[in-house]
C-alpha cells in the first residue's frame, strides 16, 4: 500500500518534546456524542447522523457512568454532540449537571435547533451548560431548510439564539458552504449581528463524508468561490475592533492531523467518545483504541490514551490525508468512515504502548 510521503523522526524535526500527558488526569477537551438519532436530514452529515449505523449505541445508564467517569477526570471543557443530542434531552440535562458537580467550568453543545424551547434553554443553563453552538446555512428559510432537509427549522434556529440571548449563556454558529449558499454567508453574518451573545461565526470547507459523497456532487463549491469566502472572512476579521463581539472562524479540519504528526506533541489533549462507546483519536481516522464499556476513561488514559499519536497505524493513516478529498481513504482501499467498521485495537487489552511495533497498518488491515 503506498503512502504519499514518509513521515520524518520526530526527532528530525528540530522540535522539542512536549509530553504533559503523564501528569494530566486525563483529556483537557472531550467530544461525546450523546446519540447518532437525529431529526433532520442534512445533505452533507459527515457522520451520517440518524442512518441506521454499523456500532449500537451504549444505553443511557451506560453513558450516565461515562459523566460520572468524566467529572472525575475533570476536563476543561465538554461538548455533547450527535447525532442530535437534545434528542436526549433528560440524558443531557442529567449530564451536565453532573459534570457541573464535578467542577468542569466549561459545558457546551452542537444542535440544530429544533428541540430548543426557552424553558429548556434556561433548564440547561441552570443544569450547568455554558455555550451552545447551532447552525445557519443561510439567509432565508429556503437555502437553510434545502440544507438541512426539515422545513421550520430556519425559524427554530433564529427563535433559539435569541432564547440563549435572554438565559445569558454564550452561543456560535456554524455555517456549512455548500454551491447553493456560499455567497450569501455575508448575508448570514449580517443577520446574526443582532444577537448580542453570539460570540463566533464557523466556517469550514465541506468535508466529502458521509451524506455528502451520496451522489451529491452538486453540493461542494469551486476553488474560486472558496477563495472569495476566505477573502471575505479575513476582510470581516481585520475590521473588527476590540468591542466588537463576533468574529468568523475559518476552520482547517486537517490541522490537527497535519500537527500531530509533524510537531513533536506526544500528548493527545482532545478526545472523541462515539455512541456505542468508542474512543478514537480524529473523527476523521478510522481506529477506535478502546471502548468504555471495556475499560474507564482514567484506565484508558494510564494506558496510553493521551499518547496515541506514537501509534503507528493511527500516524500512518494521518500521512494519507493530505487535503480534504483524501478523507475519502477510497484510494486505500481502507475502511469508509461512517460507512464500515473501524479498525479496533484497544490500548488495554492488546497493551499497545508497549507493543507499537505490532500495530502498522500492513499488520492490522490487509
Amino acid at each position: 500500500m503506498e503512502k504519499y510521503y514518509k513521515y520524518k523522526k520526530l526527532e528530525e524535526n528540530g522540535f522539542q518534546e512536549f509530553d504533559k500527558s503523564d501528569i494530566l488526569s486525563g483529556p483537557l477537551h472531550i467530544a461525546i456524542d450523546i446519540t447518532n438519532k437525529c431529526n433532520a436530514k442534512c445533505l452533507h452529515c459527515f457522520n451520517r447522523s440518524g442512518s441506521e449505523l454499523l456500532r449500537a449505541e451504549i444505553s443511557n445508564n451506560e453513558m450516565l457512568e461515562i459523566f460520572k467517569e468524566m467529572a472525575e477526570v475533570k476536563p476543561f471543557s465538554t461538548c455533547f454532540c450527535g447525532g442530535e443530542p437534545m434528542m436526549k434531552y433528560e440524558l443531557v440535562l442529567q449530564a451536565a449537571e453532573i459534570l457541573k458537580n464535578g467542577g468542569v467550568p466549561n459545558i457546551a453543545m452542537v444542535t440544530n435547533g429544533w428541540f430548543l424551547t426557552k424553558d429548556r434553554v434556561i433548564d440547561l443553563r441552570n443544569a450547568g451548560l455554558t455555550h451552545i453552538q447551532l447552525s445557519l446555512d443561510g439567509k432565508d428559510a429556503k437555502t437553510h431548510e434545502r440544507m438541512r432537509g426539515i422545513k421550520g427549522i430556519y425559524e427554530k434556529v433564529l427563535d433559539a439564539l435569541r432564547f440563549i440571548d435572554e438565559a445569558g449563556i454564550s452561543s456560535a454558529v456554524a455555517f456549512s458552504p455548500a454551491q447553493f449558499n456560499i455567497k450569501q454567508f455575508p448575508e448570514v453574518v449580517e443577520l446574526l449581528q443582532k444577537f448580542d451573545n453570539l460570540r463566533e461565526i464557523k466556517v469550514q470547507p465541506l468535508m466529502p463524508l458521509g451524506k455528502a459523497v451520496e451522489g451529491r456532487s452538486e453540493l461542494f463549491a469551486s476553488e474560486e468561490e472558496y477563495r472569495e469566502l476566505v477573502k471575505y472572512i479575513e476582510k470581516f476579521n481585520s475590521q473588527r475592533t476590540y468591542n466588537d463581539k463576533i468574529r468568523v472562524d475559518w476552520s482547517d479540519p486537517l490541522d490537527h492531523l497535519r500537527r500531530f504528526i509533524t510537531l513533536n506533541f506526544k500528548n493527545n489533549i482532545f478526545s472523541e467518545i462515539k455512541s456505542d462507546g468508542n474512543l478514537t483519536a480524529s473523527a476523521y481516522i478510522p481506529v477506535a483504541v478502546g471502548n468504555l464499556k471495556r475499560h474507564s476513561l482514567k484506565d484508558y488514559w494510564k494506558a496510553g490514551l493521551g499518547k496515541v499519536w506514537d501509534i503507528p497505524v493511527i500516524r500512518e493513516l494521518a500521512e494519507f490525508v493530505i487535503c480534504i478529498e483524501d478523507m475519502k481513504y477510497d484510494s486505500q482501499e481502507l475502511p469508509r468512515i461512517f460507512f464500515e467498521d473501524n479498525i479496533e485495537i484497544d490500548l488495554i487489552d492488546n497493551d499497545v504502548m508497549n507493543h507499537l511495533e505490532d500495530f502498522t497498518l500492513e499488520k492490522l488491515y490487509k
